[in-house]
């Protein structure tokens, strides 16, 4: 049975706009009265790691547009 892979390794296979809806996802999750502890827990952690892939993937959108970018 194959490894689980880890959010981040997931991350890095998806587009800004499924990582931005999976974000959605868990502060729907997180809001939800009835969550134990430590799936909050889970969840904030998954939340900050889909984050930061987030703000990854658009300043390295960035780098590249600014290198692709004509000069005047």
């Amino acid at each position: 049975m194959p490894a689980k892979k880890t959010v981040k390794e997931e991350n890095s296979q998806q587009n800004i706009e499924k990582m931005i809806e999976q974000l959605e996802d868990i502060v729907r999750k997180m809001g939800d009265t009835n969550i134990s502890l430590d799936s909050s827990l889970e969840l904030y952690t998954d939340g900050v790691k889909l984050a930061e892939d987030c703000l990854n993937k658009i300043e390295n959108a960035k780098q590249i547009i600014e290198q692709h970018k004509i000069t005047d």
